[in-house]
């Protein structure tokens, strides 16, 4: 499995937005990028590739790293991840904005549902 590190974030998020971030809070991006990796008594806590990714998501969509473009962030370091991992994102366009606007407003909040989205079941794929 390959993970992102902060620094990959950064540096999708600077593609993303065209510029530079600004980083709100560094141990923010850093929890958010090693959410996927997550272990509680010695089983992962996302054992599949969309389950990681889901967390990826929810973790850079719940917490807000940046000043802006949190949304952008989210979406491509996701399809990054996903894409890194031999499972590149297959959602139509608005189907990924309805993902990420749902889980950014908290309306869409369990990891298993944005999992499925991400892998092509649910509502809307």
């Amino acid at each position: 499995m390959n993970y992102l590190d902060p620094g990959d974030l950064f540096r999708i998020a600077e593609a993303a937005i065209g510029s530079p971030p600004t980083v709100r809070n560094p141990g923010l991006m850093g929890s958010a990028a090693t959410r996927p990796q997550a272990v509680v008594h010695g089983q992962e806590s996302y054992a599949t590739v969309h389950r990681k990714a889901a967390a990826l998501l929810h973790a850079l969509l719940r917490t807000n790293p940046l000043a802006a473009g949190n949304q952008q962030l989210a979406w491509a370091a996701t399809a990054v991840f996903l894409d890194v991992n031999g499972e590149p994102a297959t959602l139509a366009q608005r189907d990924a904005v309805d993902l990420v606007t749902g889980v950014a407003n908290g309306s869409i909040d369990d990891i298993d549902v944005i999992a499925d989205r991400l892998a092509g079941a649910g509502a809307g794929a």
